[in-house]
């Protein structure tokens, strides 16, 4: 349910002022369903497009993360090193 209203919120208002966190709730919601390669780039593309935004060290973090649980440990790796790099 929580998936549905930040993805409606990003389709029906893509200019709001909370539409970058609408953003980081699609990639938590999808984490939480188990779907941790969606998360995983979701996550990364709000690091990426919202870098000033407090939350983009955790959403860097949680791309991490996500992508360790799906297997994907090269993908893991380069976004811990981003975390090192960029937010510490």
């Amino acid at each position: 349910e929580a998936l549905t209203a930040y993805t409606d919120l990003r389709n029906r208002w893509p200019e709001h002022a909370d539409m970058p966190l609408s953003l980081f709730g699609i990639a938590e919601s999808n984490r939480l369903l188990g779907n941790h390669v969606e998360a995983a780039i979701t996550f990364r593309n709000f690091a990426d497009e919202h870098w000033r935004l407090p939350q983009a060290s955790q959403a860097s973090l949680k791309a991490g993360d996500a992508f360790l649980a799906a297997g994907r440990l090269g993908d893991a790796e380069q976004e811990y090193r981003r975390v090192l790099k960029d937010y510490l």
